[in-house]
């Protein structure tokens, strides 16, 4: 792999609750609403809002047009997940938990590492 391959690539590790949620490469001029899509298509609950964190605790923009590489997460990031405020507060009004975040087939297909 030469260097202008590895400045075309985002690394992106999406990390929730002290698990790593979600392990990715990107090209880096895909947009966020790829890395939004991925993100729900590995969840359980995909319907509920989240958002994501980049390392200083910063929410990634809205905007579904802007490029990883414009948002600063190239070459690498790590970023973490939360459920929308209003979404956990509603949860915990009804009475519910949080349940796993990933589809079952994605937990079982996991494999730790010692």
């Amino acid at each position: 792999m030469n260097l202008k391959q590895v400045d075309d690539q985002t690394w992106l590790w999406v990390d929730a609750e002290d698990a790593l949620v979600s392990q990715e490469t990107f090209c880096a001029w895909e947009l966020l609403q790829e890395l939004y899509g991925s993100m729900r298509e590995a969840l359980q609950s995909d319907w509920l809002t989240f958002e994501l964190l980049a390392s200083r605790g910063q929410k990634l923009p809205e905007d579904d047009d802007l490029a990883l590489n414009e948002c600063g997460l190239g070459p690498s990031a790590l970023l973490t997940f939360s459920w929308d405020a209003m979404v956990l507060e509603d949860m915990r009004a009804a009475g519910a938990k949080p349940s796993s975040l990933l589809k079952p087939e994605l937990l079982s297909a996991i494999e730790k590492l010692s």
